[in-house]
């Protein structure tokens, strides 16, 4: 993945609510975390052309993700 074309990166969760899943930020889960359930955590990244979206499977590794993007980005 080339970053230097990066317009955007942002995380987000994959959760199921009232029987239907949909990508959230990270805030609003943690407002609605009692009624939830966190299927997995996401990094999008937005490229002019594509959306890729990296998958976690827990909090901690999704945090982990975003230093070493933000140390990335910082190196450009």
């Amino acid at each position: 993945m080339k970053l230097e074309n990066l317009k955007k990166v942002y995380p987000a969760v994959w959760i199921e609510f009232e029987k239907e899943q949909s990508e959230m930020s990270l805030e609003w889960v943690e407002a609605y975390k009692d009624r939830v359930n966190i299927l997995e955590y996401r990094l999008v990244f937005i490229f002019p052309e594509e959306e890729i979206r990296e998958v976690f499977q827990t909090e901690e590794e999704l945090f982990q993700a975003m230093v070493k993007i933000g140390e990335k980005l910082s190196n450009l």
